[in-house]
């Protein structure tokens, strides 16, 4: 059965059956559940604190300027009740998965006391036996011929102690089903939390395949089970990000509103079933919406040789938020008022730092940057899919991969720089490496 996040309502049928087997039978999933809704508790404490990075899944996770910006969105505006109603419905669920667990335990020592009992009269006699010599041989044979019939009881127990077991192993009842923003902060928490993290020349791999891509070896392998649960929730943040993006086009106070509702409004699956927009328009309308919000954005530059999971390494730091005309405009960082901001990384292959400084001090915006960077790249993973664009569109898009090319925005020849990754973060948080 395959599960959906709908945009007016909740994740469905609930967070468990969602990532899990719809009726597990599995104590083993049992206890994935019960790590699931832990996860979830310190993920749903992680927002509320404003420690947006924690939700962040790193570079080469799917649609990360999405998340960015829709979580920057919800912690401005989600009302903290909300928060507080989620927590106990999660504690709730917990409690419960924790007592079906006690209830097992209790099956199994009642099973192995009854097992213990049918066969202690047997082991008893036959040690006996056996202190006595080899001539009682036969005896032991005819005990043991005697003993099949309590074996048999064992075994019947066993059986039954199986049964129970798999009936208290159900998810249903201990699940919980979260108001839909809920369930994405959560989601993103999770694929956070859980997945395969792997860094060889500044590359994350998420599973198996990955990893086989990029030649690398996992610090660490969460096994099977694990990747199907982050596989599934994956998804599910993608259509729901898919969804979240076609709400904010339809919702834009823009001209180009109809226009941009109209190319996001037919996503792509891929293999993996994961949906997505085309990645130019579809930042568009992101970056839109963000000024909209009046969400600040902070622009982070490091050399390309230098660790980007070290936040030292970004020694060009711009900061920019819309002015009365409402457009992004370059701001000091002491200017930059608390709450939530997106956080653009990106990596410079030029040595002298005040040129990059410099050349966005001049630049036409941070806007027309982002469009440069977008346009030049694929705008789906799925390959040989054509946007429906008209010739002007195509030739618009067309001088912004030119002017990427020819002015260093590339990941290829980053001389001003290339964007490398984008998440959402509160600004006193950044404000540590600063």
């Amino acid at each position: 059965m395959q599960q959906t996040m709908t945009l007016s309502g909740s994740l469905s049928p609930g967070l468990l059956t969602s990532l899990l087997a719809e009726d597990t039978k599995n104590i083993k999933e049992l206890e994935h559940a019960e790590a699931i809704i832990q996860h979830s508790l310190e993920g749903l404490k992680a927002f509320k604190s404003g420690n947006l990075k924690s939700l962040d899944a790193g570079v080469g996770d799917q649609a990360c300027q999405i998340r960015a910006i829709t979580l920057s969105s919800f912690y401005k505006d989600l009302p903290k009740s909300n928060l507080s109603n989620a927590r106990k419905s999660l504690k709730k669920s917990i409690s419960s998965i924790r007592l079906k667990k006690e209830k097992i335990e209790k099956l199994k020592k009642k099973a192995k006391k009854e097992m213990d009992g049918a066969q202690a009269g047997y082991l008893k006699e036959l040690d006996a036996l056996k202190s006595v010599g080899k001539e009682k041989r036969t005896q032991i044979t005819s005990l043991r011929k005697k003993y099949e019939a309590d074996l048999r009881k064992i075994k019947d127990i066993e059986s039954q102690l199986q049964e129970k077991v798999a009936a208290k192993c159900s998810i249903r009842k201990v699940d919980v089903v979260l108001d839909r923003k809920i369930a994405f902060i959560l989601l993103c928490y999770l694929v956070a939390r859980i997945k395969v993290t792997t860094c060889d020349q500044y590359k994350v791999a998420h599973d198996r395949d990955s990893m086989k891509l990029f030649q690398i070896t996992p610090l660490s392998y969460i096994g099977p089970l694990v990747e199907k649960i982050i596989a599934k929730a994956r998804v599910l943040i993608s259509k729901y990000s898919v969804e979240e993006v076609k709400e904010m086009a339809k919702n834009l106070h823009s001209k180009s509103s109809h226009r941009l509702e109209e190319i996001v409004s037919d996503p792509k699956e891929t293999k993996k079933g994961l949906l997505e927009v085309p990645f130019y328009y579809g930042t568009k309308v992101l970056f839109k919406k963000a000024k909209e919000l009046t969400i600040p954005i902070l622009l982070k530059i490091r050399q390309r040789e230098d660790d980007p999971l070290n936040l030292l390494s970004y020694n060009v730091k711009l900061a920019f938020k819309p002015d009365n005309e409402g457009q992004y405009a370059p701001v000091k960082l002491s200017e930059v008022d608390e709450g939530p901001i997106i956080v653009i990384e990106s990596a410079s292959i030029e040595k002298d730092q005040k040129k990059v400084e410099e050349y966005f001090s001049s630049f036409k915006s941070i806007i027309h940057f982002i469009d440069c960077s977008t346009a030049q790249h694929g705008q789906y993973t799925v390959t040989g899919i054509e946007l429906p664009l008209t010739e002007k569109e195509i030739e618009k898009m067309d001088h912004l991969k030119k002017e990427a090319i020819e002015t260093g925005m590339t990941m290829e020849d980053a001389r001003i720089c290339a964007i490398e990754h984008i998440y959402a973060n509160l600004f006193s948080n950044e404000m540590g490496d600063l």
